[in-house]
């Protein structure tokens, strides 16, 4: 009775996983990844504040050194409309023939001035030993995170936090 069209076989059950399985799987998912979301952003932003803020210190520095270098005064010049920083009279590196100039809006940072307290001038200035002409606080921010830039008024020292 092989043939035979009574004979009816019972289907074979395939492997795999339903549409509803499916369906639960990618909404928890989503669940677990809207969940976190709030935490990655807040990371990401404290990286970029970080970025920033050793950016800044590493300028000042070479700002800095440069000036007992050279026993030449030296400044930079801060557009906080703009959120960039200028060193005057310093080429940049990576495009010889422009001034350096670094803006705090750029992809890697996506950061800006919360504040800039230069010891009421209008720039940062090291005399020729290296000593600022004022101490300074400078207040970089990406998303909620900011982080503080302090140049010591006597030593000139830079520090982050």
């Amino acid at each position: 009775m092989n043939g035979s069209p009574h004979h009816r076989y019972a289907p074979a059950r395939q492997s795999g996983a339903t549409v509803l399985e499916l369906i639960c799987a990618i909404a928890i998912i989503g669940i677990f990844a809207a969940a976190g979301m709030p935490r990655f952003a807040s990371a990401i932003a404290a990286r970029r504040a970080d970025a920033a803020a050793r950016r800044l210190c590493a300028d000042i520095e070479w700002l800095r050194s440069t000036a007992r270098i050279t026993s030449t005064s030296q400044s930079m010049t801060f557009d906080t409309v703009g959120n960039t920083y200028a060193l005057a009279g310093f080429t940049d590196p990576d495009f010889p023939g422009k001034a350096y100039s670094v803006a705090l809006t750029a992809s890697n940072y996506k950061a800006r001035f919360a504040s800039v307290n230069l010891g009421g001038g209008s720039a940062l200035s090291f005399n020729g030993y290296g000593i600022p002409v004022a101490g300074a606080t400078i207040v970089v921010q990406s998303g909620k995170t900011s982080r503080t830039v302090t140049i010591d008024g006597t030593t000139g020292g830079t520090t982050w936090q």
